[in-house]
């Protein structure tokens, strides 16, 4: 029936099919179960989609929450320095 890939069924409102796209003529020539088909594969893609985001999300909350731990440590390290310092120059 359909030689669909996932990764180039839909682009800029066309329907890419065996190499070719198809117009909205075309597409509405298509029968019931070739339709049916295509939802399909654009659902599964969708959900690949949807997954991908929330790995990606994931991801960046991680990257995130390293990036204030480390900028936190920063400052505390900062603190203790300062503080450590100004000891040194009230016993001096």
């Amino acid at each position: 029936m359909w030689d669909l890939h996932i990764s180039s069924l839909y682009n800029d409102g066309w329907i890419y099919q065996k190499g070719k796209y198809m117009t909205e003529k075309e597409l509405r020539k298509l029968n019931r179960a070739e339709l049916i088909e295509i939802l399909y594969y654009l659902s599964r893609a969708n959900d690949e989609l949807k997954e991908e985001n929330e790995q990606l999300k994931a991801r960046l909350d991680a990257l995130v929450g390293e990036a204030i731990a480390s900028k936190r440590q920063g400052a505390a390290e900062d603190a203790v320095s300062e503080e450590h310092e100004g000891m040194e120059s009230a016993e001096v």
